[in-house]
């Protein structure tokens, strides 16, 4: 298993198999970033995050993560700037 596994991963499917006592209050993320301090996770790529922490947009880093994210994925280069 890969670290990038983990973000494809249902809480339900690990609960599954046995571990729902490790979930009291916390989310599967939580879990697995306590689990693997080391690793540099990406909130946003967790599949059971249907919505983003409060404030996680409002953080300049996440904004700028995203959108570095989006041009590497559809190979922008350079952005023009908008004349009138």
């Amino acid at each position: 298993m890969k670290w990038t596994d983990w973000y494809s991963v249902l809480r339900k499917d690990v609960e599954g198999r046995g571990a729902k006592g490790m979930f009291r209050k916390a989310t599967l993320r939580q879990v697995v970033q306590a689990a693997y301090p080391e690793h540099p996770w990406e909130e946003s790529r967790f599949i059971e995050m249907t919505k983003s922490p409060a404030g996680y947009w409002q953080q300049k880093d996440n904004l700028f993560n995203a959108i570095d994210k989006a041009e590497a994925a559809l190979g922008i280069q350079q952005v023009c700037p908008v004349t009138q």
